[in-house]
């Protein structure tokens, strides 16, 4: 049983992106879907979404993770960090590299994530070369939040 906060496991594999920012974990014969947590990925749909997700899943392929989990989002995913063996945490990769955007916390504006979007901006990586992109809380809005989930869990196409 994947524990739902504060906890860590070592060496797990991870057996499918859904997207840039959702996989399943294999923990114990088990498939956990998880979210990544400080990082909201491009959806499938928009430009970067696969791209996110083929990033993170060369960075997970054949090699074990370590994955840290934080807290529970409000769909009941584990929300995690997740450490390919010997390798900076897919999250932060994620952002660094133009995929994904970094979580605004109104608390504490420089986070590692914030810096490296900052970065990631500057260098017009990925998402960032098209002068505004639309982020993924906006394109969920305008599409709507009921379509979007239902194309998460697999049951629309």
């Amino acid at each position: 049983m994947l524990r739902p906060r504060h906890h860590h496991y070592n060496a797990i594999p991870v057996a499918h992106w859904c997207d840039g920012d959702s996989c399943e974990l294999l923990l114990d014969d088990h498939l956990f879907k998880c979210r990544l947590i400080f990082i909201d990925a491009p959806e499938m749909p928009q430009p970067f979404g696969p791209q996110a997700r083929d990033f993170a899943l060369a960075m997970t392929t054949n090699r074990l993770s370590d994955v840290q989990v934080k807290g529970v989002d409000r769909y009941g995913r584990p929300l995690v960090i997740i450490e390919p063996h010997l390798s900076e945490s897919v999250n932060f990769n994620l952002v660094f590299h133009g995929l994904a955007w970094a979580y605004r916390l109104p608390r504490n504006k420089h986070t590692p994530y914030s810096i490296a979007e900052r970065y990631a901006k500057k260098h017009k990586r990925g998402l960032w070369s098209n002068p505004s992109p639309t982020p993924p809380w906006n394109w969920r809005k305008q599409m709507g939040r009921s379509k979007i989930h239902l194309r998460h869990v697999g049951d629309i196409s």
